[in-house]
């Protein structure tokens, strides 16, 4: 119910106030045309009821507009890597680009571009800074029922980088040596990983 991080309240109210008068409406629907009866299920139902797909510590919020039907090559050998599946293995999977993780939003990059906040960079335990790429919900499916009740795996897709210390940078306004707030980053030869949201520290 709110789409920024300014004046939540006041959005979460207006929404809410809005969704709520939307609901007075519906006694006209029996004299309305087919279009309007669409458009009316179109707001009541997307916009109110939470489709979020959840896995442990994750939550999908957004999945991703650049509808894939099938995982490019790379993708795939990185994620059976990952979670040890065989290369013939029929994996299902689902596509997000804005995420919750820990409670915490992020995003892919492709997502944060369109926006003044980068949630897409990220420190992994191992150290290393990484861009998140994709986001994958993964499925191995062996129990074939159509409400497919096997665990569902996530596995971001990152490009890392390597940090190193920059030389000392004193600034003499505040008195203190800015080196402990900044270090330099390169991109590794390993370019793209697959990982674990565990492996994932922090924003």
């Amino acid at each position: 119910m709110y789409h920024g991080t300014q004046l939540v309240p006041k959005q979460v109210f207006k929404y809410f106030s809005a969704w709520n008068k939307l609901q007075s409406f519906s006694c006209l629907l029996l004299t309305s045309e087919e279009e309007v009866v669409d458009m009316y299920r179109n707001l009541s139902s997307s916009k109110c009821v939470f489709n979020a797909v959840q896995c442990r510590n994750f939550v999908g919020l957004r999945k991703s507009v650049d509808l894939v039907t099938r995982v490019s090559n790379s993708d795939r050998e990185l994620m059976c890597n990952l979670l040890h599946f065989d290369d013939s293995v029929d994996i299902k999977f689902q596509l997000f680009d804005r995420f919750l993780l820990n409670r915490v939003v992020f995003s892919t990059v492709s997502y944060s571009q369109r926006f003044r906040r980068n949630n897409s960079f990220i420190l992994l335990r191992n150290g290393c800074f990484a861009d998140i790429n994709r986001c994958f919900t993964v499925v191995h499916c062996i129990c074939g029922l159509s409400a497919c009740v096997c665990s569902k795996h996530v596995v971001l897709i990152v490009s890392c980088y390597l940090s190193s210390p920059v030389q000392s940078r004193f600034d003499s306004y505040v008195g203190i040596d800015l080196t402990q707030f900044m270090r330099r980053i390169v991109r590794t030869e390993c370019e793209t990983l697959a990982i674990t949201p565990s492996d994932v520290v922090s924003k």
